[in-house]
């Protein structure tokens, strides 16, 4: 077969060094090369296992800082005093009422502003209409102290949802863990966004209270089970970033989200000011496509929540299981799980209904090159996924897609709506 080659090899200047044999090595080498470079990094790394796993110097990731936010090992992040109960409960001598819900309060008691109710003033109306919560005449304010929040997020591009986040939740959060890496969810790699301008001095303010991780490789199969990926990314939150919180009580909170959901300010207040409501807890949020202005016809609904206590005694740090209720709790028999339910009130709620949501999901909601961004970086569970189909990636198409979206929608809320109103 060599023999039959020697055509290809005619124009080599020296023969000896382009034999038909070393051309052919070469050639192997050269496809060997190609493809061990574009085979994503991958380990054998489960959640179970990552405490076992230490950072690794690589070469492609952006140099190190001095200004707390490393690829190399996250710096520690103590937790500040919980702050008084007081801060968020003010009294007439008689009744306590939420500072935030209450427009005055009088000998009569507490006067409710709009979207609070309940005689403390202390139920938002996401609450208030939730079919979930069945245990609101039981519930009551912290005695002492207010709950902290450490709040979790993967990033990817979504600098305006980040800024969104830290500005408004800022007073409410007490740390939040941002997570980054140079593989995409759909395990291809791409730029490192965040950590540069971290460096640069980018969302300084909020420095004191950020987290950075950094997630070096993609996990083994992730490519070809997308949830695989997702949920990684998730467990990788709590499994690295709370041993590197200090301060820490079990009665705090800990919740996680994708950085395009933001729960809202009442929802949080909640939270942090009461007791004796269950756990863990989700949110359902008004959902958007796109822009905030544009509605989808239904809601989102993510589990995220729960103390430190049932993420430390029951999920082992492993936050993937706070958005897993199926496995964290429904399908959970674990001697773990089985003891904290005697102890603490465990059973699975949402905050928000319909018409009163506890915060904003909005899928896409970038311009035309963000929007490509997002499609090309989902995992491979996503179906359709646009970002495996060349064609739908010109910007051209993605504004069609979306403006067909989008009017394909209203037009079927109009539709339900003028149903629900007896074809009137």
């Amino acid at each position: 077969m060599l023999r039959n080659c020697r055509f290809l090899f005619f124009f080599c200047p020296c023969r000896r060094l382009c034999s038909p044999r070393r051309l052919l090595m070469f050639g192997m080498l050269l496809v060997l090369y190609f493809i061990t470079n574009l085979i994503i990094k991958s380990e054998n790394i489960t959640a179970g296992n990552l405490d076992r796993n230490t950072y690794k110097h690589q070469a492609h990731v952006p140099k190190s800082s001095l200004k707390g936010f490393s690829h190399l090992k996250p710096k520690i992040l103590t937790l500040p005093a919980p702050r008084p109960i007081s801060e968020f409960v003010a009294s007439n001598g008689t009744v306590p009422c939420l500072k935030k819900g209450t427009k005055k309060v009088d000998k009569e008691g507490c006067v409710c502003k709009n979207g609070w109710f309940g005689k403390s003033c202390n139920i938002p109306e996401s609450i208030h209409f939730s079919k979930e919560l069945t245990t609101k005449e039981f519930l009551e304010f912290r005695p002492a102290t207010a709950r902290r929040i450490i709040y979790a997020a993967p990033f990817n591009h979504e600098f305006a949802m980040l800024e969104a986040i830290l500005n408004d939740l800022n007073d409410l959060v007490d740390a939040f863990i941002i997570l980054e890496s140079p593989f995409s969810a759909f395990g291809v790699r791409k730029p490192v966004r965040l950590l540069p301008r971290l460096h640069r001095g980018y969302l300084k303010k909020f420095h004191s209270k950020m987290l950075y991780l950094y997630l070096d490789h993609f996990p083994l199969n992730g490519r070809k089970k997308g949830h695989i990926a997702d949920s990684y990314l998730r467990s990788y939150l709590g499994k690295r970033g709370m041993p590197n919180i200090r301060n820490v009580a079990d009665d705090d909170l800990f919740l996680v989200f994708d950085m395009d959901e933001i729960p809202s300010r009442d929802s949080l207040i909640f939270l942090k000011a009461h007791d004796r409501y269950p756990e863990p807890f989700g949110f359902r949020f008004r959902w958007s496509a796109f822009g905030y202005f544009w509605k989808h016809r239904h809601y989102s609904q993510v589990p995220a929540g729960c103390t430190i206590g049932m993420l430390r005694k029951v999920y082992h740090d492993d936050s993937n299981l706070v958005r897993d209720v199926h496995h964290g709790v429904t399908k959970n028999k674990q001697e773990e799980f089985l003891e904290y339910r005697q102890t603490s009130l465990v059973h699975p709620w949402f905050l928000g209904e319909v018409g009163h949501f506890a915060g904003w999901h909005c899928s896409s909601c970038f311009d035309l090159k963000g929007i490509r961004t997002k499609f090309m970086s989902a995992q491979n569970a996503d179906w359709p996924r646009w970002g495996s189909i060349p064609e739908k990636m010109s910007l051209e198409s993605i504004r069609n897609m979306a403006t067909w979206t989008l009017m394909k929608n209203a037009l079927r809320m109009r539709w339900e709506k003028k149903k629900q109103n007896g074809g009137q």
